[in-house]
């Protein structure tokens, strides 16, 4: 699957309506989520999560999809780091507990990159 930098931005429009309770996910989001699942190809896996991402901003305390868990386990070993990032901040966005570890794990690395 392939998809152009413009897609993001159509996964955004997607999720903007929200949903009858502020905490319950958008309902496209698990077509979403299923696509990230099944797509190896780097390129479209980073045009879904800057979507999801951008359409999620803001919003916290969100329940997280059931697909959610399988996604995030999966893209947080990516050799791509803005991948990671992205699916860290989403993570953070459903309140998951691997997000805010890694988060930690982050913080407490005199390595790691401040920006």
């Amino acid at each position: 699957m392939k998809l152009l930098p413009i897609a993001s931005l159509f996964v955004a429009l997607t999720l903007v309506p929200l949903p009858a309770q502020e905490d319950a996910p958008p309902p496209a989001l698990g077509v979403l989520l299923k696509a990230l699942s099944t797509t190896e190809d780097e390129s479209a896996q980073v045009n879904l999560l800057r979507g999801i991402n951008t359409a999620m901003k803001g919003r916290r305390g969100v329940k997280a999809p059931d697909a959610w868990k399988a996604v995030e386990e999966k893209l947080a070993k990516s050799g791509n780091a803005e991948i990671r990032e992205l699916v860290q901040s989403l993570g953070g966005t459903f309140g998951s507990s691997g997000a805010f570890a890694a988060m930690r794990k982050t913080l407490a690395d005199e390595s790691a990159d401040p920006a």
